[in-house]
């Protein structure tokens, strides 16, 4: 499964060594730069483990605070955590969802408003099937059972969720994200 990873810096840095960082832990990949100090980079999502080890060689050798946020898209809600995830995990690899769960600690849900955004179109058919999915503990038999569907029909509903959001919920970290919404917003 394919990640984003967004990189962000406290002050510009050298892109040819971070390159040649990220090409070592991660062979092939193209890193794309937004200015001197942000970017982006698509891997696999095996790697965000990989590079969460290494955070602390990329920061010595690039001399920079610098923190990755790692999701499942670069969508509304992306941007606005990438204003401010460098301040709360400095020289780290974390995923959308700590994020979101580290800015709910602190009573900042703001981020809602995004996460409504990117859910919110969403057919409410396919939400309900998703939203059943979560809370049978990603068992779609489970999930098809209590929705009184076949099981082909919620495999279907699946893979259109996924489709229309990049949002792999059979991911935990990217089911998180989807709980959460659910917890702010009651749509199912």
């Amino acid at each position: 499964m394919k990640k984003i990873y967004l990189f962000q810096a406290n002050e510009p840095f050298s892109h040819d060594v971070f390159n040649g960082l990220i090409s070592e832990l991660i062979p092939g990949t193209d890193v794309f730069y937004e200015d001197d100090m942000n970017g982006s980079f698509t891997a696999d999502a095996e790697y965000a483990i990989e590079l969460e080890k290494n955070m602390y060689s990329i920061h010595k050798a690039l001399d920079v605070r610098i923190s990755i946020l790692v999701s499942h898209s670069l969508g509304e809600v992306t941007q606005y955590c990438k204003r401010s995830f460098l301040d709360y995990f400095p020289n780290q690899c974390i995923y959308l969802s700590d994020f979101l769960y580290k800015r709910s600690s602190f009573g900042d849900f703001y981020y809602v408003h995004y996460l409504k955004t990117e859910f919110e179109p969403i057919d409410d058919e396919l939400i309900e099937t998703v939203g059943t999915f979560l809370r049978c503990g990603l068992n779609g038999i489970n999930t098809a059972k209590t929705l009184g569907i076949h099981r082909n029909t919620f495999n279907y509903r699946l893979n259109e969720f996924i489709k229309q959001t990049n949002c792999d919920i059979r991911d935990y970290h990217n089911a998180m994200v989807l709980e959460l919404y659910f917890q702010f917003v009651k749509r199912h």
